[in-house]
């Protein structure tokens, strides 16, 4: 299921499933201290808040599966 089919929905498990290989370039420009223009800060806010609606799915437990660089450029971050 998508995040936005799975918007307003409450789940016991949720799966994010290579959420961190879709990280926008626009991360790594933040994380790094360089200025945004307006698109890019749009596309990271967008970002953000699929994030927030996928993690906030799940009541009980909150499955993260990722690959090796997606823990590396973005999870480890949190």
């Amino acid at each position: 299921m998508s995040v936005a089919s799975a918007k307003g929905l409450e789940f016991d498990k949720v799966v994010l499933y290579n959420f961190g290989d879709h990280i926008p370039d626009s991360f790594q420009k933040s994380i790094g201290g360089e200025p945004l223009n307006d698109n890019e800060k749009i596309e990271l806010i967008h970002f953000f808040s699929k994030l927030y609606v996928a993690v906030s799915r799940a009541s009980d437990y909150l499955f993260i599966i990722d690959t090796q660089k997606g823990f590396a450029n973005f999870w480890t971050y949190f």
